[in-house]
């Protein structure tokens, strides 16, 4: 009887396979080459090794990949012909579809990075075997770009179609949520929820969709440990436990030699690879609808050693076209709803407030989850990570290191050296401004309701708005004061309801119920500052005089603005016990806030996100000594009026709006 764990060519397996060649060995079994006799077709072959057959639970999971492949109905899997138990060696085996061709971590090595648009091409076929098994209720649990194989294709025009590999580590979702199991997955890709016996969901594989897109953009690892030549197990934990972890375009200018990402793929990577599984994409459909409208975009500049010139990119998907509208441009931001939220002394509408920016304490530090390192190497093995901080998706950190706030004066700091006539307007991180700032050229134009011709000096703007956990840096700093909070435990409290701080799963949302004071605060210690409403207004504008709204001249729509649909007029009778009625074509899936990106589809034309609807923003603008000017849309307006690059409102500056936030200039 031939050993089936060193079959040599020629030899006869299970009746019906003859051994061509062996392929690979894995920690679960050995793969052949074979020829199968009954069908005269190549196959693969995979053979249960001897040192796990008599693991039941093992023996199982590899039973288990026979059955798993049936169920999802999807082309971009690999087909599983033939299982059985070897009568001579009883021995589990599987007889798969041979394929050729190789897996997209040894093209990842050949070619270093992709195109965004063959980016998208993969992932759609990726997503589309992930998403059906999602959709079956299976989680694969262990997606890297191993497991990713660009196989040789008959079909005409087409370099190579996508497998997904290795369907046999999958789980079940139903069977997820009633028994916890030990961690399966390899360190580089595996989410939080893996290592400390917490159920699994579908999210689990959006988690390394996300770090994977991200290999596939930069050709490096996010983690940077795991750049490294040498990198051991402890040292990939301790920078994901206890490191930061900036934006996927800052951690990619700091590896360096990588085209700009693309605009959005920061908000994007943040929703894949977010601590709460709540604030991730539910399942694999869901992210990649989200990614078309990011990866869709004209391609980067690639060297040419990091590119194969003779690589298929995918079509780009065509947008439904835009109508046009000829409203006036200018509007005045009406204060009725801001009538409800929070002054900054703490008291009801209508009582004299201060201005204070409070006493700088330090938050109380939320519980982390501890996993003990040796007790997790103990159960899942060499092949496996430990993970429990939750990672930000905007840092915050100061681009030239922290600084106390010097001032609370709104003066500008010394304008930022022109680019020459012949530098094109880029999407990310431009020089000369640092990672997470757009670059706005100098510009004329007619701003606003009075048509004031203005002029601007070229500067830097946030990409995004300030978020949760950015301005959390800032208290922890004790540079910054508190904002209002979120509070459940009070029922008569309306003030707090809609404020960010402190409420769960809202660290990528922007941080609102902060007046100007805070806000300006935040920025100095940044090292930046508040934006003129001059400045505000010809960046909300793409730097076009002639644009109404940051995307263009079309008017809002769902998957360009967070406003008010019927999904926050809900949201308004239930916690505010006020009746709203929204004119808003259509719900965006956040009935308040929504975390900072989320609609790339109403960037500017410089990548700035967020310019219209989510919160409104402070500058450092003033009508008089107490009140301040701010400018754009917010989530609880619904008028396409309110959503123009023009928008703007007086507010008392001790103001603390669930509707309000602000971004920094440079």
């Amino acid at each position: 009887m031939a050993d089936p764990f060193n079959l040599r060519p020629g030899d006869t397996f299970a009746e019906d396979f003859v051994v061509v060649r062996d392929v690979s060995r894995g920690g679960m079994g050995v793969v052949y080459h074979v020829k199968q006799i009954s069908t005269d077709r190549p196959r693969a072959l995979k053979v249960m090794l001897s040192e796990v057959v008599g693991d039941l639970g093992l023996r199982k999971r590899f039973e288990q990949e026979a059955r798993i492949g049936a169920r999802i109905e999807s082309d971009h899997v690999v087909e599983v012909v033939a299982a059985g138990v070897d009568t001579d060696s009883g021995v589990p085996w599987l007889a798969m579809e041979l394929l050729d061709g190789r897996n997209l971590a040894d093209a990842l090595t050949e070619r270093k990075m992709f195109q965004s648009r063959e980016v998208l091409s993969i992932f759609e076929k990726i997503c589309h075997a992930v998403g059906a098994a999602h959709r079956v209720g299976i989680v694969h649990r262990d997606l890297k770009p191993e497991n990713i194989f660009l196989a040789k294709t008959r079909r005409v025009g087409e370099e190579y179609t996508v497998k997904v590999l290795d369907f046999g580590l999958a789980k079940l979702v139903a069977e997820a949520k009633t028994r916890r199991t030990a961690a399966v997955g390899s360190p580089k890709w595996m989410a939080p929820e893996q290592t400390d016996g917490s159920e699994i969901s579908p999210e689990t594989d959006v988690w390394a969709l996300g770090l994977i897109a991200f290999k596939m953009l930069t050709g490096a690892y996010y983690w940077k440990s795991a750049n490294r030549d040498e990198v051991t197990i402890p040292q990939l934990m301790r920078e994901i436990l206890f490191g930061d972890l900036p934006l996927a375009s800052i951690r990619a200018a700091e590896i360096g030699d990588t085209p700009p990402l693309p605009a959005g793929f920061d908000a994007w990577f943040g929703r894949c690879v977010a601590r709460s599984r709540s604030e991730r994409f539910a399942n694999a459909d869901l992210a990649l609808e989200n990614v078309r409208r990011v990866l869709s975009s004209v391609d980067r500049e690639i060297a040419p050693h990091a590119q194969d010139a003779e690589s298929p990119s995918a079509p780009s998907p065509a947008l439904p076209p835009e109508r046009t509208d000829d409203e006036d441009a200018v509007t005045e931001l009406p204060m009725s709803r801001d009538a409800a939220d929070t002054p900054s002394s703490g008291r009801p509408e209508g009582t004299a407030n201060a201005q204070r920016v409070g006493n700088g304490r330090k938050p109380t530090k939320k519980t982390r989850r501890w996993i003990s390192i040796a007790m997790s190497l103990g159960a899942i093995g060499t092949g496996a990570l430990g993970f429990s901080q939750g990672m930000r998706l905007v840092t915050g950190k100061p681009y030239e290191g922290p600084r106390p706030p010097t001032s609370t004066s709104s003066a500008p700091a010394a304008p930022v050296v022109a680019a020459s006539k012949t530098t094109p307007i880029q999407r990310n991180y431009p020089a000369p401004c640092p990672p997470g700032m757009a670059f706005l050229p100098r510009g004329t134009y007619a701003m606003g309701e009075r048509k004031d011709v203005v002029s601007v000096q070229p500067f830097c703007m946030d990409i995004t708005e300030v978020t949760v956990a950015a301005f959390g840096n800032c208290v922890s700093a004790s540079a910054c004061a508190e904002p209002s909070a979120h509070k459940t435990d009070d029922p008569t409290n309306k003030f707090s309801r809609g404020c960010n701080w402190k409420r769960a799963s809202a660290g990528l949302h922007p941080v609102n119920c902060v007046d100007w004071n805070q806000a300006n605060a935040y920025c100095a210690w940044a090292g930046k500052r508040l934006p003129s409403e001059e400045e505000w207004e010809w960046a909300a504008r793409s730097a076009d005089a002639g644009r109404s709204y940051p995307w263009g001249d079309g008017p809002p729509s769902a998957d360009r603005v967070n406003a008010c649909g019927t999904e926050c007029v809900k949201w308004a009778r239930e916690n505010l016990a006020e009746d709203w009625s929204p004119t808003y074509p259509a719900d965006d899936g956040w009935p308040t806030t929504a975390p900072v990106g989320s609609f790339p589809r109403g960037a500017t034309e410089q990548g700035l996100e967020d310019m219209a609807g989510n919160v409104w923003e402070w500058t450092s603008g003033a009508l008089d000594s107490n009140t301040r000017v701010a400018r754009g849309g917010n989530w609880g307006f619904d008028l396409a009026v309110h959503m123009r690059a023009s928008a703007r409102g007086g507010r008392e500056s001790s103001l603390r709006s669930k509707f309000g936030g602000f971004r920094c200039a440079r």
